[in-house]
């Protein structure tokens, strides 16, 4: 079933960059594994998924130790607290999810203790809302500056999330991350997720984080 789903993921893929004239190669895909089993996580990264994105450091931590016999890029993908950094950077190779200098500050300090260069991710709530976290789109210029100062960390992109809508009224969300992104010139847009990635992909997204359309539903 995994690799079926992951065939007609490609296929849609393929679609969405052909509607706006873009090479699928660009799109890196992040099969995020968050509460599945490890044998299905293990299925998909031997079907060529070659980043896994998880929510939760534990559940990382222990998933990815079953793991360690495969190349696979790890992504932490969900809100990081403070207490947990120490872990995340020791065993995850992205944290997507930096929404504060205080977090940046302590990964920073865990990295170096490590002698590591940690790539991060700013997380922007692109949507406003006040249950999700994430720098505010007008913040971002200036925190990007304020973090480049720290020398274990190496900022390698932008990561949102659109409100749960209809896949089309993403745009306008999508549209503003490329924009912002235009001034910064990051190499990686981290936003489309199985409900909305190809509208993300039209609007300029280069890396989509994928749970349901490999995985499908939760166990």
């Amino acid at each position: 079933m995994i690799s079926e789903r992951i065939l007609f993921l490609n296929k849609r893929i393929d679609a969405a960059c052909k509607r706006c004239g873009r090479d699928p190669s660009e799109i890196k895909i992040v099969a995020v594994s968050k509460r599945f089993p490890v044998e299905v996580v293990r299925e998909a990264i031997t079907l060529g998924s070659n980043a896994i994105g998880e929510g939760r450091v534990q559940e990382a931590l222990n998933k990815f130790q079953s793991l360690s016999d495969l190349p696979f890029e790890k992504h932490m993908i969900g809100h990081l607290q403070t207490n947990k950094v120490k872990e995340a950077v020791m065993i995850f190779d992205v944290i997507q999810s930096l929404d504060s200098y205080k977090l940046a500050k302590e990964i920073d300090i865990r990295a170096r203790n490590l002698g590591k260069i940690m790539k991060v991710m700013i997380e922007i709530n692109i949507s406003g809302e006040d249950q999700r976290h994430g720098i505010s789109p007008l913040e971002v210029e200036h925190f990007y500056h304020r973090i480049l100062q720290l020398r274990n960390i190496k900022v390698i992109g932008l990561m949102a999330m659109a409100p749960f809508v209809a896949p089309e009224e993403t745009r306008l969300y999508f549209r503003r991350m490329k924009q912002i992104n235009g001034i910064l010139k990051l190499p990686y847009l981290s936003m489309g997720m199985s409900n909305d990635f190809e509208v993300a992909i039209e609007e300029g997204s280069n890396m989509i984080r994928i749970g349901t359309a490999i995985f499908g539903k939760e166990i």
